[in-house]
């Protein structure tokens, strides 16, 4: 059988789309628990500033005020949150940014365990683990930990270069710096595989 990166990802995809599809469909929208009281919240409040063409620093809805940009999980600058807040309605932006960092995050382990030699139904089957892993899954009400996490395999490639500092990067701009603490050897200088 002939196994292109095209029909990997199309796996990929449509796995997530049967494991989510209430949401996929917006019949449902992730609200429960953080994703209501946090997460939500939060990044419509920057996306709205966003539309206005303003970078919000400071929100006066929590508290006597908040310095809402400086909270490290709401993702102010994390490119997929832009880009998805600036396309939808929030409540849309929401539910399908969190839901894009499953087949993303499939796709990078993919990619990593082929770098490393295993032949692709091997590093398919590594995807789907690692996309539905018990860590990725549960974490999907702590969505600014699942989204840096994602990054981990393509921030562990088998030599140091400038891609994986930019998925580092990418990573932390998501706000989840302590999460990304272990790919931090991947770009020293005594990084070895």
């Amino acid at each position: 059988m002939n196994w292109s990166f095209s029909k990997i990802l199309f796996v990929l995809i449509v796995l997530t789309v049967l494991f989510f599809w209430r949401v996929v469909f917006l019949s449902e929208v992730f609200y429960v628990i953080d994703h209501s009281v946090q997460n939500f919240p939060f990044r419509a409040f920057f996306a709205e500033g966003l539309k206005q063409g303003k970078l919000r620093l400071w929100c006066p809805y929590i508290y006597s005020g908040f310095p809402l940009f400086a909270e490290n999980q709401s993702g102010p600058l994390y490119p997929l949150n832009i880009f998805f807040f600036l396309l939808l309605p929030a409540w849309a932006a929401y539910s399908y940014c969190t839901i894009i960092h499953y087949p993303l995050a499939g796709m990078f382990m993919y990619l990593f365990l082929r770098a490393f030699g295993l032949q692709k139904p091997g590093a398919l089957f590594g995807a789907l683990m690692f996309m539905f892993s018990g860590f990725l899954v549960t974490h999907l009400l702590h969505t600014s930990m699942m989204n840096a996490a994602i990054w981990l395999p393509r921030s562990l490639p088998r030599k140091r270069t400038a891609y994986g500092a930019v998925c580092i990067f990418a990573a932390l701009l998501q706000g989840r710096a302590f999460s990304n603490l272990f790919d931090l050897p991947c770009c020293s200088d005594n990084f070895r595989l």
